[in-house]
Parts: structure tokens; C-alpha cells; sequence
């Protein structure tokens, strides 16, 4: 999976954007994209002991908090799923 990563200190110029978004676009590739999300969906499964799917179903009937990385698997998950079914 293709990520453009900048800091502060390493913005580029718009044209530069416009090329490595360009790039990274001809170097996606769904099937990597999707291994990884599964696996980064694994270690948090493990890591809570409960399934994606029952996390996703616990925070949007409002029963599981608004923790950070709660939130962030759920947009994985949501991520993953859109990948799995488009």
C-alpha cells in the first residue's frame, strides 16, 4: 500500500504532489491494500478479543466508547469492507 507521508519540514510543491499522487495511484494495488487492512483488523481482533464486525456493531449502537484506536479500527473496518465489496 502506496501512503504519501510528509512533515512540516517536507511539503512539496503542488506539482510535485500532482506527480506522486499520479505515481502512487499506477502503483495501487486493491488486493495489497485489502491483505493489509486484514491483517492490521487481525492484530486488533486478537488484541481485544472480540471480531471487527461485533466492535463495528457495538460503536455505531453507541455502546463502545469514542476511544482513538476504537475509532480507527472502525475506519479500517469500514475501509476493508468497501475494498472487499466494490
Amino acid at each position: 500500500m502506496s501512503q504519501l507521508q510528509y512533515t512540516s519540514d517536507s511539503l512539496p510543491t503542488s506539482e510535485q504532489f500532482r506527480q506522486q499522487l499520479r505515481e502512487a495511484n499506477e502503483h495501487y494495488d486493491a488486493l495489497d491494500t485489502l491483505l493489509s487492512l486484514q491483517r492490521e483488523l487481525i492484530a486488533l481482533e486478537t488484541k481485544y478479543g472480540t471480531t471487527s464486525e461485533v466492535a463495528y456493531q457495538r460503536y455505531q449502537a453507541g455502546e463502545a466508547g469514542d476511544d482513538i484506536e476504537l475509532m480507527w479500527w472502525v475506519g479500517r473496518y469500514r475501509q476493508y469492507m468497501q475494498l472487499k465489496t466494490g
